[in-house]
């Protein structure tokens, strides 16, 4: 399990179960300037890309904002 907070860097892909007011800097991967809100409670089909599935914090990117819980 991993927890995260702001101003850490993720350190693996890594699968939210918890998230509270939680937010991604995925630059590096999607090139979107804003940070990400994350949602650990979405799904989504098999076929949805990276930079669209909520329930997932990427390795490299930088908690902009929040807490979270993870695998």
């Amino acid at each position: 399990m991993v927890e995260l907070k702001t101003g850490d860097v993720v350190p693996a892909d890594i699968r939210l179960f918890e998230v509270m007011n939680f937010e991604t800097d995925e630059a590096l991967l999607t090139g979107e300037s804003l940070p990400v809100s994350k949602d650990a409670s979405a799904t989504f089909q098999e076929d949805t890309g990276p930079g669209d599935r909520l329930n997932v914090a990427y390795s490299s990117s930088t908690v902009t904002k929040g807490r979270a819980k993870g695998v």
